[in-house]
């Protein structure tokens, strides 16, 4: 079935409430053969809740979030929990197109979005967030994926992706790893159209991943780490990273041990930086 929401104002919609789980909005699906979603059909903010386990702002656990109408929005900002400051979503749960998760704080992982359970997220903007331990913008631990419902119009001309159309994560802090995004130790993971920008972390400022993890048309610039550390845009930690189609990276790329990772082909047609032989250089090193 779906759940309608249309009714609540766009001035503070769901805002200083505190629950275990789901501060501002909590829904889960019990039902075993069907899928169940709420759909938005006006602009709603989720704002200044907290959640002393999950989901400071919304908890979703085997459900969709529909944001029904074309630009219409779900902002959820200014919420605190334990693990998945902004949204925790879980069960294969869905996040459409059309959101802004911006300056939430998670006491444990994913300052912005938590992800688990195969649960994947289209276009919207994930901004300065803070996680006290992994993930300041999204902390994921399992299959999933982090794509767009577009393939075309995603790219400015200067090859940045375009706020309409792709994925930002940018500005987002966290104080161990994965400043942008951190993957655990799970199942393989797709990143696609996104820009990963201006994140901070001790290492794997841009991307910490301890997972498989395929990235698709995706810029990644500005990522600031600790001097000592590895990974100022990306951080993979003995395991497979696969580059598909073209990636434009404006930073460091640094590497503490892959297994495994080249692709057939490594020329300026797949990947785009400001220094390409450096970048093919540090890649051909480890082999």
């Amino acid at each position: 079935g779906v759940k309608d929401i249309n009714a609540i104002p766009s001035e503070n919609a769901n805002f200083g409430n505190s629950a275990a789980n789901g501060g501002g909005l909590y829904y889960e699906n019990y039902s075993t053969n069907k899928t169940c979603s709420i759909k938005f059909y006006s602009d709603t903010n989720i704002c200044g809740n907290l959640a002393s386990s999950c989901g400071g702002g919304v908890y979703c656990n085997s459900g969709e979030i529909l944001i029904d109408k074309v630009n219409t929005s779900i902002t959820v900002h200014h919420n605190k929990g334990n693990t998945g400051g902004g949204c925790y979503l879980a069960g294969a749960s869905y996040l459409s197109a059309g959101y802004k998760i911006d300056n939430n704080l998670a006491v444990s992982s994913g300052g912005g979005i938590c992800m688990i359970d195969s649960s994947s997220i289209k276009q919207g903007q994930i901004t300065n967030n803070t996680s006290n331990y992994r993930g300041g913008g999204i902390f994921f631990n399992s299959t999933g994926s982090i794509s767009s419902t577009s393939s075309s119009n995603v790219y400015n001309e200067d090859g940045t992706i375009n706020s309409s159309y792709g994925v930002l994560i940018n500005n987002n802090t966290a104080t161990n790893f994965g400043g942008g995004i951190y993957i655990s130790p799970s199942s393989a993971f797709t990143l696609q159209h996104c820009e990963i920008k201006g994140n901070i972390s001790p290492a794997g400022a841009g991307i910490f991943s301890d997972q498989d993890t395929t990235i698709t048309y995706c810029h990644i610039a500005g990522n600031k780490k600790d001097a000592n550390n590895a990974g100022e845009g990306i951080h993979i930690s003995e395991k497979k990273l696969t580059f598909t189609n073209k990636l434009n990276i404006n930073t460091n790329f640094d590497f503490d041990f892959l297994l495994e990772s080249l692709p057939s082909t490594l020329d300026k047609n797949k990947v785009f930086t400001k220094d390409i032989q450096e970048l093919i250089y540090q890649l051909s090193y480890l082999y």
